[in-house]
């Protein structure tokens, strides 16, 4: 008799207790969002502007689109600031904070990307969103965000180019006397990147933020940016496809002036050379993107085109030095022809000299100038914080 009051002694106490906890709990959410007392749905009172931390989490970047010029970004994005209207005591030490997932119960930032085209909340089951509201008076608003963003490009390196792609965070109707972007400084950086990223044909090299508008400068409305810098990838695809093809065909136009045969027959295997690196130049400048830029792709088919035709040209030249002789006249020649036959042999020979060495020197001004890659330090030295992933 004794074991069962005590069972049932202890059941009415586990009741008690967990009764105090949701009458707590509902007190503190009569607390926070009373009747008649304030309107949660206006801006926190304060004199001075409501500053609001912000920090992320970047799951992927995708669709990296050159045509388009946009990129998309999916993240988690939280927002911290102070309310001291929403301060609240619980007689439960364990009830230190409140979560809620209607957002529209209080006060929230009206922040939205500068270059956004479009953006969507998370709704997998339910809305990947929440409010967490603490005794003191800190509110954390967290989000799952994906959000599609303008990026112009430059193509002029294409496929050696390096792009950099930034999003930028702003108030859409409180101006910086009001409300105030600023970076949450904890032990961690304020932007985090996730390890798989499908950031194809790019990839990811570095990132840096900075708050766009200066603690004295005379700024309209407070912003945070966020830059990352993407390097292209698969240049073996390239290789393959343009750039070896187009050096075996100005190499074959080359040999031409090796060839000791008739001077027709050298004529017609330059030409047939030149078509064929003409066509190969369209097809290559098909492989990238549509741009009004002219990409060092381009200019690798155009310069490689001008460089076949030079045999062409010596052979034409060749053939005004060297007199026309007809099988029926005697073989000897006058000393004048001789000589003119020998300067027109003498500047195919020096032609065939020659023309290795000009590709050799277009091939290290082209590779100096467009092969070269400027690091993540460079590229975004304007940030104030800049994090260099490993290649």
């Amino acid at each position: 008799m004794m074991r069962v009051y005590i069972a049932l002694l202890a059941v009415s106490y586990t009741f008690a207790a967990s009764s105090a906890t949701v009458t707590n709990m509902e007190d503190v959410l009569l607390q926070i969002f009373p009747d008649v007392k304030t309107n949660l749905a206006l801006r926190p009172p304060d004199l001075n502007s409501t500053q609001v931390a912000v920090n992320m989490h970047i799951l992927d970047i995708y669709k990296i689109d050159d045509e388009d010029q946009e990129f998309g970004v999916s993240m988690y994005i939280r927002q911290r600031w102070t309310d001291p209207r929403v301060k609240f005591s619980a007689t439960n030490p364990d009830i230190t904070h409140v979560v809620l997932n209607d957002r529209d119960k209080l006060w929230v930032p009206d922040t939205f990307f500068v270059n956004e085209r479009r953006t969507k909340f998370s709704e997998a089951l339910t809305e990947n969103s929440f409010i967490k509201i603490f005794n003191d008076g800190r509110v954390i608003y967290s989000t799952r965000v994906h959000t599609t963003l303008s990026c112009p490009l430059n193509h002029a390196k294409f496929p050696f180019d390096v792009q950099s792609c930034s999003f930028t965070l702003e108030s859409y109707g409180h101006k910086r006397k009001e409300l105030e972007y600023v970076w949450y400084e904890d032990k961690d950086f304020p932007v985090t990147v996730g390890k798989k990223l499908t950031t194809k044909p790019f990839q990811l090299r570095g990132y840096g933020i900075d708050a766009c508008c200066k603690p004295n400068a005379l700024c309209e409305y407070s912003c945070l940016t966020v830059d990352f810098l993407l390097s292209r990838r698969g240049f073996g695809r390239y290789l393959l496809q343009a750039y070896l093809p187009i050096t075996f065909a100005v190499a074959l136009a080359y040999l031409c002036l090796w060839l000791r045969t008739d001077w027709t027959i050298k004529v017609f295997l330059s030409a047939v050379s030149i078509l064929c690196t003409a066509i190969l130049a369209a097809f290559a400048s098909s492989l990238g993107p549509e741009t009004n830029d002219c990409t060092a792709l381009d200019a690798w088919g155009f310069w490689s085109v001008v460089l076949s035709t030079l045999p062409m040209i010596v052979l034409i030249i060749s053939r005004l030095l060297t007199p026309k002789v007809e099988e029926a006249k005697d073989e000897k020649l006058e000393k004048g022809e001789i000589k003119e036959s020998l300067l027109g042999s003498r500047v195919e020979k020096i032609a065939i000299y020659m023309f290795p060495l000009i590709f050799a020197l277009y091939n290290f001004v082209y590779w100096a100038n467009y092969a070269n890659r400027m690091s993540p330090e460079n590229a975004i030295a304007d940030e104030r914080k800049v994090i260099v992933l490993d290649p």
